[in-house]
């Protein structure tokens, strides 16, 4: 009886494993919005359960996804964090532009890393190159200043904060207008 019992659960676990490799983005997709919803309403158990199937595949939208909830009571607050920057870091590290995003504010700022403002720096400018319109004011800055070991360059600086502009992005009016004054040798008075 052991040998049958493990021998169904080893072929559903294939048969799981399977399934998984051949879902197709419409079923990622579906599966991605219904778990958003069910993040948005606080509900991290059942947010859980449905990104578990594409935490399997790697999906980086649910790597990000579950790096931003806990929902297990024995999760310290330190475990929490160390779960926090490894699913980030895999989401990342698959072109992930919130999650590129996430990692460069946690060390332009320090938070939950050493602070390290040029690792911060080439963070952000993968983020801006994923198309993350808040990345595009940071990146920008530092191309506009050649800062953080970013190499200066003023007119591709401009048009990222524009773009952001353009986006609505908090704070990116102020920054392009600083950067266009100082271009230009004056600053307005504000």
């Amino acid at each position: 009886m052991l040998a049958i019992t493990l021998h169904l659960s080893l072929s559903r676990k294939l048969k799981t494993k399977l399934e998984l490799t051949h879902m197709n983005n419409d079923n990622q997709d579906y599966l991605l919005q219904k778990a958003r919803e069910k993040l948005d309403k606080g509900s991290y158990r059942a947010t859980y359960k449905i990104l578990a199937p594409l935490l399997q595949t790697n999906c980086a939208e649910a790597l990000y996804m579950y790096s931003k909830f806990s929902f297990l009571r024995k999760e310290t607050t330190d475990d929490f964090q160390k779960r926090t920057l490894r699913l980030l870091e895999q989401a990342a590290s698959l072109g992930h532009g919130d999650a590129l995003y996430q990692l460069a504010v946690f060390y332009d700022v320090g938070d939950m890393v050493d602070k390290n403002p040029d690792r911060a720096s080439q963070l952000f400018k993968q983020a801006a190159e994923t198309g993350h319109t808040k990345a595009k004011v940071s990146y920008g800055l530092d191309l506009f200043y050649g800062t953080n070991g970013i190499v200066q360059n003023q007119p591709m600086g401009l048009m990222l904060l524009q773009q952001a502009v353009d986006a609505g992005i908090e704070g990116a009016a102020y920054c392009l207008e600083r950067a266009k004054d100082h271009s230009t040798g004056g600053v307005k008075a504000t």
